[in-house]
């Protein structure tokens, strides 16, 4: 029996007794080769803004391996187990926690690591942070004992801070035509001095179409994906999301896209043109292939940023929000475009906490109310989809 046995029959007593006194609740993921995962290439969950991030590292530890040892030569060791010494450049206030006491993982047994942080600032968008983690292997030799080898490192992990809109939008089912809507013509609604800012884009892709193919004009395209490829001119603190990972919406189907600002100034006054590039990508039964139809594709929009009027009874496009502020309840009129109304409320964060869609009699006066009492206090955003329609206004909860 070797030397370690009763080391590692400690240490695992120790980890059970402690299982449930401070340390991390995490469950090893069902890997079985050697290392850490998700390895780097895969990485972690990003964080968003306004929720608490919380993710887990697997860590499997062999039972031996051959290491080269100065004078010894290259050696078969028992691995007694792998400590994790420390994890440098997470966020700041994040933390780690290991699934066993001393973060000590024993030789042929898998272990975890969970990593919590309070939740990202909105100025944290879109920042990256490279973490990395050092641990030292304990080995065991029958010729020269127990003993820590070089400490090592794990330097390829990041976590991404996006804004939290992830999903959170719902295409409008009032648009079945193709493309982007809202139209340029129509266009966003406006930013005012000290609202956060929220509004959303409904992207119809049609299964197949006649499109410039390789300067090419009316080549058929059975197209997999729409892909939003940049919005440029943004005001700074603007960003957008989609409701599809990447930015690509399947052909045949809808998808939609949520800009999101935080709070502008009153330096930031004035108009940002805004130029969206997309292309699509499908199958051209004419080559055989598949192909970049329409890359360079661009449609141009415009964000203004101006001064707001008094709160009050607010007032604006036609619709009327009473009493505003509120203690939870509030009144809202509109007059009808169409026969469907889709109602979201977006808190300071950009999350959706409330969705309604309704019938509505076209050219009526639709008077209804909506209950956030209970939400947390502060300022929320209200926006109304009635056809070509965008009506947007900020709530206060007291």
């Amino acid at each position: 029996m070797k030397k370690t046995y009763l080391l590692n029959l400690l240490l695992a007593i120790t980890v059970f007794i402690s299982l449930n006194d401070g340390y991390a609740q995490c469950t090893p993921g069902s890997y079985t080769a050697q290392g850490f995962y998700p390895n780097p290439l895969i990485g972690l969950d990003s964080a968003y803004a306004g929720i608490q991030y919380y993710d887990t590292i697997t860590v499997v530890v062999p039972t031996d391996t051959m290491r080269t040892i100065p004078v010894h030569g290259t050696l078969n060791l028992d691995v007694n187990y792998y400590r994790i010494d420390s994890i440098v450049g997470l966020p700041t206030g994040y933390t780690y926690e290991c699934s066993t006491i001393d973060c000590k993982f024993l030789g042929g047994s898998s272990g975890c690591m969970a990593i919590t942080g309070p939740a990202p600032t909105v100025s944290q968008m879109g920042q990256v942070y490279p973490f990395t983690i050092y641990y030292t292997p304990n080995y065991y030799h029958s010729s020269l004992g127990d003993f820590d080898y070089l400490q090592e490192e794990n330097t390829d992990y990041n976590i991404a801070v996006s804004a939290n809109l992830l999903n959170n939008c719902a295409p409008n089912p009032q648009y079945i035509t193709s493309g982007i809507h809202p139209s340029p013509m129509s266009g966003l609604k406006d930013a005012y001095v000290g609202d956060w800012y929220v509004d959303t884009m409904t992207v119809v892709v049609p299964a197949d179409s006649n499109m410039v193919v390789s300067g090419i004009p009316g080549i058929d395209v059975n197209i997999d994906y729409f892909h939003l490829y940049e919005i440029d001119g943004l005001p700074t603190g603007f960003y957008y999301s989609c409701s599809i990972s990447d930015c690509k919406i399947p052909g045949g189907s809808s998808g939609c896209v949520t800009i999101f600002g935080t709070p502008p100034t009153a330096n930031m006054v004035g108009h940002y043109p805004l130029t969206i590039t997309y292309y699509y990508y499908g199958y051209v039964p004419i080559i055989n292939d598949y192909s970049n139809a329409g890359f360079t594709t661009t449609m141009d929009y415009d964000i203004d940023i101006s001064i707001p009027t008094s709160m009050g009874e607010s007032k604006g496009n036609e619709l009327t929000i009473y009493p505003n502020p509120s203690k939870g309840i509030f009144n809202y009129e509109f007059i009808a475009d169409n026969t469907n109304a889709i109602l979201n409320v977006f808190d300071h964060t950009g999350r959706l906490v409330v969705t309604e869609n309704f019938k509505t009699l076209e050219g009526s006066m639709v008077k209804r109310s909506i209950d956030l009492t209970n939400q947390a206090s502060g300022m929320y955003h209200l926006q109304l989809i009635n056809t070509d329609k965008v009506l947007n206004q900020k709530l206060i909860l007291k």
